[in-house]
């Protein structure tokens, strides 16, 4: 494995077509602090029914194969992978989670956007005061995938905070109608941008760094880590 080949880190393995009981043997390795084993390499399984002790979730890519074609991973299960790092009851109390990719970073953080709002508005609730959208309304229909990213997150957010305001005090929502009046510009705006799409799709193969050669042969792709260095 070219972790253990090329650092200092020793990995246990997690995927799909391993036996249950090879999985739960693995994540116990990984879970004890008194072997050498302190990386986990697994496929998107790790975000389903396993208890694991993670710190920082590192995606090395957020696209896979559905068995038709290459697709993106689901933002349902994004959260779920994420969500592995400082479960309740692991040693960690903070999570980290970042990807390899730089041009993926862009989707992972759209993917929790909504988590963040979502625990904003939970912290805010809990402290017994009105809980505000403290979102701005876009200036204008999506011009790239990017944008029309942004627009499927913030309707997503507002649609929550809907939600809420049916099942709690009205008090405690008090920005009702200007979310419903958001969402439905919002809505339009979606329409527009799908109706008007003249942009380039944009591939997530397209315009990928190119991996650094090493003497040995290795190519290593440039990661994030690398990035910040350059500039340190």
């Amino acid at each position: 494995m070219a972790i253990e080949k090329h650092t200092n880190h020793h990995c246990c393995v997690i995927y799909g077509a391993l036996p249950p009981e090879t999985c739960r043997q693995q994540a116990t390795f990984f879970n004890d602090q008194d072997n050498e084993f302190d990386v986990l390499v697994a496929s998107d399984v790790v975000g389903m029914g396993l208890n694991l002790n993670i710190r920082r979730v590192i995606f090395y890519s957020l696209s896979k194969y559905n068995g038709d074609k290459i697709v993106l991973v689901p933002t349902s299960q994004v959260k779920q992978i994420v969500g592995r790092a400082s479960r309740r009851g692991s040693r960690y109390p903070d999570g980290l989670t970042t990807t390899l990719h730089l041009e993926d970073l862009d989707y992972l953080i759209e993917d929790l956007k909504v988590m963040y709002h979502l625990l904003r508005f939970a912290s805010t609730y809990s402290q017994n005061v009105p809980v505000n959208i403290a979102m701005g309304m876009p200036k204008g229909s999506a011009r790239n995938d990017s944008e029309l990213l942004d627009l499927e997150t913030t309707h997503q957010v507002l649609s929550m905070y809907m939600w809420l305001s049916n099942h709690f005090k009205e008090e405690t929502f008090p920005y009702v109608k200007k979310a419903e009046a958001m969402a439905t510009d919002i809505a339009d705006l979606l329409g527009q941008s799908l109706t008007k799409a003249n942009w380039k799709l944009e591939s997530r193969q397209v315009g990928k760094l190119k991996p650094q050669q090493k003497e040995d042969g290795y190519e290593r792709p440039r990661s994030l880590i690398k990035l910040c260095e350059k500039y340190l």
